[in-house]
């Protein structure tokens, strides 16, 4: 997706910023994985689960106060939902953290939303122009001569005689 500054961009700055800090803080010297505070909380029984979760409702929350739609807001808690549910299985909910970063995640899909939001309310024209037509050619002379002596063309294979008259004629010398 192109990059749109959307209204709410240092929001969503600030909230990539802590979904950082929630799953990619840090770096497993030997696995090389990156982890974050959501993991280290992840390793306190009972408690550490829970204390992940605030950071997660935050961004679900700006996300509603930003005018996520509710299929956008249903994503994120079910993403939030995954992490929460597997998280409690000892051990395996530790390492599934490692993998499945629900935070950056979820803030990816609310700022995919949004870009989408913002792009809806431009005109055409600017957001064909945001895709960028470099791979078009401007036409050259030799297309701009097949294409006026197109209809002359079509006529001849069509074996017809033109009725037209002077209308076939602007359009050869258009």
């Amino acid at each position: 997706m192109p990059n749109v500054d959307t209204p709410h961009e240092e929001r969503l700055q600030s909230l990539e910023r802590m979904a950082h800090g929630m799953d990619r803080a840090f770096r497993l010297p030997v696995l090389g994985a990156r982890v974050g505070w959501d993991s280290i909380l992840g390793l306190v029984p009972g408690v550490g689960d829970a204390l992940a979760l605030a950071p997660a409702g935050y961004i679900v929350l700006s996300g509603y106060r930003m005018g996520a739609s509710t299929g956008t807001l249903a994503r994120m808690v079910g993403n939030i939902g995954v992490d929460a549910v597997i998280g409690t299985i000892p051990l395996v909910g530790d390492l599934f953290d490692i993998g499945w970063k629900a935070n950056l995640r979820n803030v990816a899909i609310l700022r995919r939303h949004l870009e989408k939001k913002t792009m809806a309310g431009e005109p055409l024209a600017k957001r064909l122009a945001r895709r960028g037509f470099e791979h078009i050619n401007a036409p050259t002379r030799r297309t701009l001569k097949a294409a006026r002596n197109l209809p002359q063309r079509l006529h001849s294979r069509s074996g017809r005689a033109s009725t037209n008259g002077p209308a076939d004629a602007r359009l050869r010398h258009s």
